[in-house]
């Protein structure tokens, strides 16, 4: 469904077309980059040459020179196009998806054998620091993880080793075998 938005121009004799919004008012994005925004047009199908770009919150959202919007931050910030003395806004909200993987996992380990995990964090798509990461073994007997991620192979079978913070999270299974 797209909404459009309509500002009208009080006394302008109706000779200057009246700036729109053609799209939802309201965009929610999980992922940092490039959004897809509405579009700005006038009440004659035109599109306004010289429309003026602003951003209440320039921690979350930049506008480039093109009129792109590009989402940098969490948060909220409304977003305003200004064109001969009228307006249009709308509201982008930005929340990020943090998303926790391993990477080199191992299929198997060594009973006495270590290995240590190395977690990548990606937040709303962009490569982030994994901080504040906790590490549980659903089977610490058999396989054992530090809160650093170093795992140690304890006795011969599977248990499953999860890397988890910030909302995230990643799964692997393991086996402990005997040499």
């Amino acid at each position: 469904m797209h909404t459009t938005l309509v500002v009208a121009l009080v006394g302008c004799g109706g000779t200057t077309p009246e700036l729109m919004l053609e799209g939802e008012p309201h965009v929610r994005v999980q992922e940092l980059g490039e959004v897809e925004a509405p579009i700005v047009r006038l009440s004659d199908g035109s599109v306004p040459e010289g429309l003026v770009w602003s951003v209440s919150e320039e921690r979350v959202a930049s506008i480039r020179d093109d009129g792109r919007v590009i989402a940098a931050g969490e948060g909220s910030t409304q977003i305003t196009g200004s064109w001969q003395g009228q307006s249009v806004s709308w509201q982008l909200e930005v929340e990020p998806d943090f998303v926790l993987r391993f990477e080199r996992i191992p299929a198997s380990v060594a009973i006495g054998e270590t290995h240590q995990l190395v977690v990548i964090a990606e937040l709303g798509g962009q490569s982030t620091p994994p901080t504040a990461v906790v590490y549980v073994s659903s089977a610490p007997e058999i396989l054992s993880v530090d809160g650093g991620g170093l795992l140690k192979g304890e006795s011969a079978g599977t248990a499953y080793v999860t890397a988890s913070g910030h909302g995230g999270r990643a799964m692997a299974e393991i086996a402990v075998v005997a040499e």
